[in-house]
């Protein structure tokens, strides 16, 4: 008889390979789990909630346990779902009845589990946009200027996009050089962009 671990663990070791708690519902769920039944108000109070969207209440999920001798059998009944039943095996303690019943629940919406299982997984999967390089960001910068989409930006971004463009690539740290000198009046800079072609690359442009 395999001892029945404690949910919290039994969890974490079913979500830890990314599963939804759904894909951690339907594995419950699996006959040969020894502690299939063992958790089964739980797991049902949560497929509940997560089919309705929305907290359910004590009158969502009502549990009716009549005694056999010395067995006991419960019914559980789904309000949140148009008062369906669902009829458990008979257990020596009403708790237990209780457990079979919503296990008995859980197999008859074992489809409806599985498939938002499998929405959850596509939702877990969705590409994850990746932040763009600062080689990436200063192109996308200069398209955008391009097209007229932001007149906040400036001339160097402008010579960046030209640049890569006549170049074919992106630039690299130290292809455009500037700097700044003080003459009469102020200040006045130039700039080399060496990542240009042929004898363009040792060319300096004064402002």
């Amino acid at each position: 008889h395999r001892p029945h671990r404690p949910r919290a663990q039994r969890l974490n070791a079913l979500h830890g390979a990314g599963r939804s708690r759904f894909d951690a519902m339907a594995m419950s769920m699996s006959p040969e789990r020894a502690d299939a039944i063992a958790d089964a108000k739980t797991d049902l109070n949560q497929f509940c909630q997560g089919y309705c969207k929305r907290p359910v209440t004590k009158q969502d999920i009502v549990y009716v346990v009549n005694r056999f001798g010395n067995q006991f059998q419960a019914i559980v009944k789904l309000n949140c779902f148009s008062g369906q039943e669902y009829a458990g095996h008979l257990s020596m303690t009403a708790k237990d009845a209780e457990k079979s019943a919503a296990h008995q629940a859980l197999l008859a919406f074992a489809h409806t589990i599985q498939e938002l299982a499998q929405e959850d997984s596509k939702k877990s999967k969705r590409k994850v946009r990746q932040p763009l390089t600062a080689e990436q960001l200063a192109e996308k910068r200069a398209n955008q200027a391009e097209a007229g989409e932001n007149p906040a930006i400036t001339p160097k971004t402008r010579l960046n996009s030209l640049c890569m463009k006549i170049a074919k690539r992106y630039l690299q740290k130290g292809e455009t050089v500037y700097e700044a000198l003080k003459v009469a009046g102020g200040f006045q800079a130039t700039v080399r962009l060496t990542a240009l072609p042929g004898e363009w690359a040792d060319r300096c442009w004064a402002g």
